[in-house]
Order: C-alpha cells, then structure tokens, then sequence
C-alpha cells in the first residue's frame, strides 16, 4: 500500500513539473540580434530588416527601446519591420554605424534585440545651385571644391521676426566679434553674437536653437552669404516651392549677422540685393532664414 502510495505521489509530482515547464515556456520570449549592412543615404520609409522574436503565446509586441542617433528609424509593432524614419542620419560620414535596442514583449515576458545597421559608403555627387540635400537648399558651392558649400532652409523660421542682439538704447554696446561680411563669417559671427548676448529670441538664437533634418549647426548668414542666396534666389525660390518651402520674401527685411556698428547691424533686401545703406538699429525685428554649412555633400 505504501509503494502504491510512493507511485502515485511521484507520478503527480512528474505531472505538477511538467505543467509548471510547459507555462513557464508559454511565457518565454527570444528575440535575435539582428545586422544589417546597407549603402548611406537610403529613401525614408525604405525596409531595413525585421526583427525576429519567437514564443508560444499568439503575438509578440515590438517597441524601440533606444536608438542611436535618436530617431533615425521607426517599427511596425506587430512585425518587427524597421523602416528608415530620418534619412539624414544614414550619413557614412556621420552615422557609420547605427545601433537600435528593440524589445519584444508577449504579455509575460520580454527579450532584447541589438540592431546594428552598417552603412557603405556611397561616391558624393558635387553640389549644385537648388540642390535639396544635408537638410536644406544648396545656394552657394566652393568654386575650388564642388563638394563643399552652404545650404539654407526652405523656409522663413516661423513666427522669426527678431530683434538682433540684446540692446539698451541709452548705452549701445559692439559685439565683441560679429564684424565679418563675407562667405564663411556667418558661423563664426553668430558664435560671437550669442557669446555677447544671451537673450533668447534673438535672431542668431533662432538659428543656433534650430535642428532641422537631423542637423543642428545652423547658424545666422553673413552679409555677404546673404548676397549669396540673393544672386540664386531664382533657384533657391523654385527648389523651396518644389519642397513646401516659400520664396524669399521681396517685401520684408532680412538680419544678418554682420555687425556694423555699436547700435547698426547689416540687413538685407531680396527685391534689389542691398545692404549698404539699409543699416536698422538693432532693436528691430526683421526676419530670420538659417544658413548651415554643408560638410560633406551627398545625394538625396
């Protein structure tokens, strides 16, 4: 009787464990690491891999955890597909290697997946007059490199009507700096600039504050840069349109960057071009477009 006790508790005992097994393995989740290598510079939107988890339960819920650089894709939720969210970053130059966190989650349990992406480089086509690329309008190209230039926003920053610097009318003070006009001061000019003021709503903060397409060096043109996209704006005014951009406007006033004087700072006009002899008091609000270098060049 004692042994047939001994059977029966130690078949209940081999039951218990393997249901205990058999929901514990219901719960589990396993995600793979995924790598992918691919040529910079895809379209956005564009299928990049799927992130592959397995589990017994009926669905598997995908979520990024963390990506690096931030926002550079996006994921279906239900399939694991990534898609490319910010084209600007797939930049060989930049960004040769991209590194995504994914979790995959059942309900119960959840596992990890690490995504590298690898990025190829891709031969830089030179830089033409209109050209959408490394976030903006391509409105000026070094003569003594094709790669290598400025872009611009297609469009004016909103709501930008700025004063140009901090201003106490009773006692004007000059910037120590921010006195350069020509092409390649606008950078340096808007450093000084903050670095003498730091109100914000500035016209240089505007621009300095400004990430747009994955880049954050904008900066407030120079006089001269100014002149730059004024000699092209027939271009740069029919590429804006083509991109939901707008024309420079020919009825308002523009700020540079290029100080003249304790109280005058240059200003701009897209209906002739002039500069010298349009000099503001700095404490009026004209509109704001921000200029960023292009680094390296590159298709889009």
């Amino acid at each position: 009787m004692k042994n047939n006790f001994k059977i029966i508790a130690a078949a209940m005992f081999v039951l218990a464990a393997t249901t205990l097994t058999s929901c514990n393995k219901d719960k589990n989740v396993y995600a793979e690491d995924l790598t992918v290598t691919i040529a910079e510079n895809p379209l956005s939107g564009a299928e990049i891999g799927t992130v592959i988890a397995t589990t017994e339960k009926s669905f598997i819920t995908y979520t990024i955890t963390s990506q690096s650089p931030t926002g550079v894709v996006t994921i279906d939720a239900t399939t694991g597909q990534l898609y490319v969210d910010d084209a600007y970053l797939f930049n060989f130059e930049i960004n040769p290697v991209i590194t995504i966190m994914v979790e995959a989650d059942n309900g119960n349990n959840s596992d990890v997946s690490t995504v590298t992406i690898n990025l190829t480089d891709v031969t830089e086509v030179p830089a033409a007059i209109g050209d959408l690329r490394d976030g903006g309008l391509v409105f000026w190209v070094n003569s003594n490199d094709i790669h290598q230039g400025y872009v611009c926003t297609v469009n004016d920053m909103a709501g930008s009507s700025a004063n140009w610097v901090c201003y106490d009318i009773l006692n004007p003070t000059t910037i120590n700096g921010a006195d350069g006009v020509s092409v390649g001061s606008g950078a340096q000019n808007t450093t000084d600039i903050l670095a003498g003021c730091a109100d914000s709503g500035t016209a240089a903060d505007l621009c300095s504050n400004l990430t747009l397409n994955g880049f954050s060096d904008w900066f407030l043109p120079s006089k001269d840069e100014m002149t730059a996209m004024y000699d092209n704006k027939t271009a740069v005014n029919a590429a804006s349109i083509a991109n939901n951009g707008e024309n420079f406007d020919e009825g308002i006033l523009y700020w540079t960057s290029s100080e003249f004087s304790a109280d005058k700072a240059f200003d701009f006009y897209f209906s002739d071009g002039a500069t010298d002899g349009t000099l503001k008091l700095k404490l009026n609000t004209f509109s704001v477009r921000a200029v960023r270098a292009v680094r390296a060049v590159r298709a889009f």
